[in-house]
Order: structure tokens, then C-alpha cells, then sequence
């Protein structure tokens, strides 16, 4: 037994074959390319060159033709087409829109904002946005003036006129110039916490503006910025609102906005007071009387 087992043929197992190891490649590089700094030149001057050629093709060639006027009603499309100063023949491209704006602003008081755009071959269109309204303010000189609500002085107007219009009182202009703003002259106001008038024309500019803000000028009869603690605003005949000063002016304005509405046209005095436990304004609504 032994011997046979001596006998038998062992089986080897052969050694794995070796995969021989490839050998790795060189890493090549390569030279970057030479940067030609001569030749960048020669394009950005090239490209320049070509929006120079269309610049002043355009200039030359697409001329002010025609000035087209949007969005006026107290001053005529003539007026301000010459206020701006744009001639035909103009370059439709380099006629100095902010130098036309500033023209027109300051040749017509009425005129807010000033907007241009260009219509090829040859249109320029200038839209333009008014003041919503003036007021009316007596000078020294007994005079009747429309002021905007910014302080600019629009126009001269007649006592006629001014009484359609809403009256501010408080106020005399001095030597009011059309195009310029207001100067409050001083005089002395009987019964009134002392305030310079240069105070009550600033006291004024804020309520207007944020009378103009909530669009509420059409309602505004007058204003009254005798004292400054306690400012009147008139809403026809028989209704008028105690502001008192100018703190929190504009949610002052928008509550007497809404307490218009509900009021509907009825009269009666509305008096805001500050509640001082809840932080906020409150209107207390009263009978009409002329006190």
C-alpha cells in the first residue's frame, strides 16, 4: 500500500504564468505656443476699428428728422419739443439726452420726468410726465402764484383761477420768479407757536407730497400751515382734518384717505391723536364746526 501510493504520479501544480510588466511610457510635453502680444494688438485695434466705422456711420448717416412729443396736457408737444433744444439734423445718437431733460425741466415747471427713446432712420420720441397739480399761494405784493408740490414755482396765475384751486394758507411767497423755488416771506402769525417761514413752507412741501403720493390732491380744498403743531387740510366746505404736526405724515395721510372714503362725502371734523398704549394714530371723527 505504501508503495503504491509512493508510485503514484503527484500532480504539481504549475506556477502561475507571469504577466511581464509593461513598461510605462515617457510623458511627453509639449512647448506652449509663443503668445504673439503683437497680434493681440492688431485684433483689439481691428475690432475697435470696426465699431468706431459703424459709430460714425450711424452718426452721419441717421440724422434728427422728426421730434415726437407723449404724455402732455398743460404744456403743448411745441413747447417742449423747443425747450428740449433737439434740431433736425441732430446725431440721432449723440444729441445730449440729460443736457435736452435739464432744458425742458427748467423751461417748464410743470414737467416731473423726461424720458427719450430712438426710432431709426430719424424719430425721436420724448415722453413726458407732468405734475399732477398746483397750489395756490399769495405774495407780498398781493399777487396769486402756482406752486407744485415739490416748492417750484409754475406760473402766475388770478384770484379767480386761485380760488378754484387748493389755497395754501400760512404762506406768502417772496418775489416768486416762474421756474425757481418758493421763498416764504416772514411775517409774524398771531396766536401760533413761533416758526420761521422758511419751517412752514418745508411743513407744507411734506404734507403735499404725501397728499400727491396717495392721490388724494384731487379732495384737497387747502392747507393751513399757520402752526406747525397743528397743521388744517381742508376736503371741501365742511370737512377739514386735524394733522397736527409733521410727525408720521404719511401714515397720517393714508388713514385720512380711507376715513374719506367711509365718510363719503359727508361732513364733519376728523382729529388724529396718538395712542400711546396701542403705538398707533387713531382718527376721532367730530361734528363740523369752523373752530
Amino acid at each position: 500500500m505504501e508503495t503504491e501510493r509512493t508510485n503514484r504520479t503527484r500532480r504539481t501544480r504549475r506556477p502561475a504564468e507571469r504577466k511581464e510588466r509593461q513598461p510605462r511610457q515617457p510623458i511627453q510635453y509639449t512647448q506652449p505656443k509663443p503668445f504673439f502680444r503683437n497680434r493681440l494688438i492688431v485684433q483689439l485695434i481691428s475690432i475697435a476699428a470696426v465699431v468706431l466705422a459703424v459709430t460714425i456711420g450711424i452718426s452721419i448717416f441717421f440724422k434728427v428728422d422728426t421730434v415726437m412729443v407723449a404724455g402732455v396736457e398743460k404744456h403743448s408737444p411745441l413747447s417742449i419739443s423747443e425747450a428740449s433744444g433737439i434740431e433736425k439734423g441732430d446725431s440721432l445718437l449723440f444729441f445730449g439726452r440729460a443736457g435736452a431733460a435739464a432744458k425742458i425741466k427748467a423751461a417748464l415747471p410743470y414737467v416731473d420726468t423726461v424720458r427719450f427713446r430712438v426710432k431709426l432712420p430719424g424719430t425721436v420720441h420724448i415722453v413726458v410726465k407732468e405734475k399732477m397739480v398746483a397750489y395756490a399761494l399769495q405774495a407780498e405784493d398781493g399777487s396769486w402764484w402756482m406752486m407744485t408740490s415739490d416748492g417750484m414755482i409754475a406760473e402766475q396765475t388770478d384770484a379767480a383761477t386761485a380760488e378754484k384751486k387748493p389755497i395754501i394758507e400760512g404762506i406768502i411767497l417772496q418775489s416768486p420768479k416762474v421756474g425757481e423755488y418758493a421763498v416764504a416771506a416772514e411775517y409774524p402769525v398771531e396766536g401760533t407757536v413761533i416758526a420761521t417761514a422758511a419751517d412752514r413752507l418745508k411743513a407744507a412741501v411734506t404734507v403735499l407730497a404725501q397728499l400727491e403720493e396717495y392721490q388724494m390732491f384731487s379732495q384737497t380744498t387747502g392747507l393751513d400751515v399757520s402752526d406747525l403743531f397743528a397743521l388744517r387740510l381742508y376736503c371741501g366746505a365742511d370737512c377739514r382734518v386735524e394733522l397736527g404736526d409733521v410727525t408720521d405724515m404719511a401714515e397720517k395721510v393714508e388713514m385720512v384717505k380711507y376715513a374719506l372714503m367711509e365718510m363719503d362725502g359727508s361732513g364733519g371734523v376728523l382729529k388724529l391723536t396718538y395712542n400711546d398704549v396701542d403705538k398707533v394714530w387713531e382718527i376721532i371723527r367730530q361734528p363740523w364746526s369752523r373752530q
